[in-house]
């Protein structure tokens, strides 16, 4: 067994088979299309292996990026696409990632590490659940409140600096780049063959008032029976 260590460029393609094994199987999508700044080339020390017999069979993956909160700048490492091929589990490879993930991070400078999901694998390791969820439904009449002069259209590549514009005015915010929008955008044109849309999509949308961008929103549909049911992954803007 070789590792922990980075990936390889030459080992992208055993990447992106074990993740899309063990995470998009039949859904005829690749998690590296769904995190292309994450799972690509740019990002290689950050993805942590383990390689048994040429082949990439356990992965734990991050990527670092500054949060501004309230004018302070923190850096932070977001870690998710934890994956082991079913004949490979039970051997404590991922635990093993997990502890070199967190000395990468710390050597890299990271402050503080926000891992996807809340497996007992974090909890072993000494991780705190935190955030929270908010539930609340809009009806037609209160959507359609702001009048005539409000309308609402998907986001563009073309977009990508009043989507700034809109982000930067934010008091929590990721720093992102230009490059880092592209990339974002692309996952927000994404549709799994396997489900008829909207189900398994992000889409960004636009709030545009009196011609002006005032707001951004991004949903996650899936995970209900319902289809008219979103999550608001990501929002910024006019609260109204």
């Amino acid at each position: 067994m070789d590792g922990p260590r980075a990936c390889r460029s030459d080992e992208l393609v055993s990447l992106k088979r074990v993740e899309d094994t063990v995470f998009r199987s039949g859904v005829g999508t690749s998690m590296c299309d769904e995190f292309p700044t994450l799972l690509c080339e740019s990002n290689l020390e950050s993805i942590r292996v383990m390689v048994d017999d040429g082949e990439i069979v356990s992965a734990i993956t991050f990527q670092t990026r500054d949060v501004v909160v309230l004018g302070n700048t923190l850096s932070v490492a977001s870690l998710g696409a934890v994956c082991t091929y079913e004949s490979h589990r039970g051997r404590g490879l991922a635990t093993v990632l997990l502890e070199d993930s967190f000395a990468t991070a710390r050597e890299s400078g990271a402050d503080v590490m926000l891992i996807s999901g809340q497996r007992g694998l974090y909890q072993r390791a000494g991780c705190a659940i935190g955030g929270h969820e908010v539930r609340f439904s809009l009806d037609v009449p209160n959507a359609r409140a702001g009048g005539d002069s409000v309308s609402v259209r998907p986001a563009a590549d073309t977009d990508i600096p009043d989507l700034i514009a809109v982000h930067q005015r934010e008091p929590v915010r990721y720093a992102r780049s230009p490059s880092d929008w592209a990339g974002f955008l692309s996952v927000c044109r994404l549709a799994h063959p396997a489900m008829p849309e909207p189900a398994g999509v992000k889409r960004c949308w636009l709030v545009e008032a009196g011609g002006e961008v005032v707001a951004t929103v991004v949903l996650q549909f899936g995970g209900t029976d319902n289809p008219h049911v979103a999550q608001v992954v990501e929002f910024s803007g006019a609260r109204w």
